[in-house]
C-alpha cells in the first residue's frame, strides 16, 4: 500500500511516507491506496474526512469533474471537438428536439437562399444589433443540429455535408453584413458597393463542422473617408 498523511495548515501525491499541509484540517488524516488504487481515508472527524476527499477528487478526477461541468453548460465540443457539437446544442436548447421531430424541418431545402431567408426572418424580430446577432447565432446552431442529425441518421455523403455547411456559412456572412450595413451605413453618400471573397474551404464549398471561414473584403470606392467610416 502507498500512503499519504494530511496535517493541519498537508497532502501529498500517492507516494508512501510523504506528508503535505492542507489548510482547514482540525487534525491529522491518513490516506492509503490499495492494490486497486482506491483511496481509504482515516480521519478523526467527518469535516476532516470530507475535506481530504474533496482534495483527492480534485487531484484524481479533475478531468471528470470538468467534463461534467461542460456537459451541464453545453461546452463539451470545446475540448472534444465537433463530435460533441450536436449534444452541446441540445443541452443549451433542449426544446430543439421537438423541432427536429417536425416534418417541415426536414422538408426545408438546405441552400444558401433558404438559410438566408430563415436567418433574416429570425434577426428581423429584434431591434438592437447584438440581439440580431444572438438570433443569428441561435438559428445557426439549429441549422448545424439539423445537418448533424441528417449526417448521423441518413448517412449523407461527405460532399453533401460540406455543401450544406458551406451554404449555411455563406448565408450567415450575407445576413450579418446586411445587419452591419443597416446599423452603420445610414449615410447614403457613402458607397455600399462591397465585395466579400470567400477563401479556403468556404471558397471551395468544403467546410466541415470545425472549420473557420476566411473572408476578404474589397471595395472599388475605398477612399480614406469611406474606410474610416466602415472601420468603426
Amino acid at each position: 500500500l502507498s500512503g499519504v498523511c494530511f496535517w493541519p495548515g498537508v497532502i501529498v501525491a500517492k507516494s508512501a511516507g510523504k506528508e503535505v499541509r492542507l489548510a482547514g484540517l482540525g487534525g491529522g488524516v491518513n490516506v492509503t491506496f490499495d492494490q486497486h488504487d482506491i483511496p481509504h481515508i482515516y480521519a478523526k472527524s467527518w469535516p476532516d474526512a470530507a475535506r481530504v476527499l474533496g482534495y483527492l477528487h480534485a487531484g484524481e478526477r479533475l478531468w471528470q469533474m470538468d467534463l461534467f461541468r461542460r456537459q451541464g453548460s453545453g461546452t463539451v465540443a470545446e475540448i472534444l471537438g465537433p463530435d460533441a457539437l450536436e449534444s452541446d446544442i441540445l443541452v443549451r436548447q433542449p426544446g430543439l428536439i421537438y423541432w427536429l421531430m417536425e416534418q417541415s424541418t426536414w422538408d426545408a431545402p438546405d441552400t444558401v437562399e433558404s438559410f438566408e431567408a430563415w436567418l433574416t426572418q429570425e434577426e428581423e424580430r429584434f431591434r438592437s444589433v447584438e440581439a440580431k446577432f444572438n438570433a443569428i447565432r441561435r438559428a445557426h446552431r439549429q441549422a448545424l443540429l439539423k445537418i448533424g442529425a441528417l449526417d448521423l441518421v441518413s448517412g449523407l455523403a461527405v460532399e453533401e455535408v460540406t455543401r450544406r455547411l458551406s451554404a449555411l456559412a455563406d448565408a450567415c456572412a450575407r445576413v450579418v453584413l446586411d445587419v452591419v450595413f443597416d446599423d452603420i451605413g445610414g449615410d447614403e453618400a457613402l458607397p455600399r458597393s462591397l465585395s466579400v471573397i470567400a477563401m479556403g474551404k468556404l471558397g471551395g464549398g468544403e467546410l466541415n463542422y470545425s472549420s473557420d471561414i476566411d473572408l476578404v473584403f474589397a471595395c472599388s470606392e475605398a477612399d480614406d473617408e469611406t474606410m474610416h467610416h466602415y472601420a468603426r
